[in-house]
């Protein structure tokens, strides 16, 4: 999801119980029916005003958060991967997560013989 409809989801999602302050409504209303541009700057001054937290209108619901400490800091090389995984057809990215399985038993089982081979125990 791209960061225009993040802000989108999460202005609608805060304001769903809310009233529409009068001043903002037509602003606010174009905002969450994707009618206006919604940068940065937007966003965090929408967040200042009406007491969200800080990058609260980027954060991403829809994706599962991570809480296994190996993957909270990703190399420029991880980030990069999954951006371009990202930006693939879906038929295109379900290819390449096979082909990375793929690769991944491949080595796995070559690390296995090697061990083997050498008397050691692999787990």
């Amino acid at each position: 999801m791209d960061i225009k409809k993040i802000r989108q989801t999460r202005l609608k999602e805060w304001f769903k119980d809310k009233t529409l302050p009068t001043k903002e409504k037509s602003y606010l209303s174009q905002l969450m029916g994707g009618n206006s541009s919604f940068g940065e700057k937007a966003a965090r001054r929408l967040e200042q005003t009406y007491g969200m937290p800080d990058g609260f209108l980027d954060q991403d619901n829809s994706v599962t958060s991570i809480s296994d400490s190996k993957y909270k800091e990703l190399s420029k090389e991880q980030i990069e991967i999954l951006e371009l995984y990202d930006s693939l057809p879906k038929e295109e990215a379900q290819r390449f997560l096979r082909e990375m399985k793929a690769k991944k038993a491949h080595y796995d089982a070559i690390f296995e013989e090697m061990l083997r081979k050498r008397g050691l125990d692999a787990s």
